[in-house]
């Protein structure tokens, strides 16, 4: 998968929006949401909860390599 598709996903599974929670992220992974939140640690959260879609494709990216 490229970063493009995969940033489409992601969107997909917040609803279009430009940042994701880590609820969806969790979906998006099929893992619960303290896994997903490990996953997205050292990441900028807006308000503590939402994340830009790009930094977390660029974390998703980084771990297929």
């Amino acid at each position: 998968m490229d970063r493009q598709a995969l940033i489409r996903a992601l969107k997909q599974y917040s609803g279009g929006a430009g940042v994701i929670k880590a609820s969806q992220f969790a979906q998006f992974l099929g893992v619960n949401r303290h896994t997903a939140k490990r996953k997205l640690a050292g990441l900028p959260a807006y308000e503590g909860i939402y994340y830009l879609v790009t930094d977390v494709a660029d974390l998703v990216m980084k771990g297929m390599k």
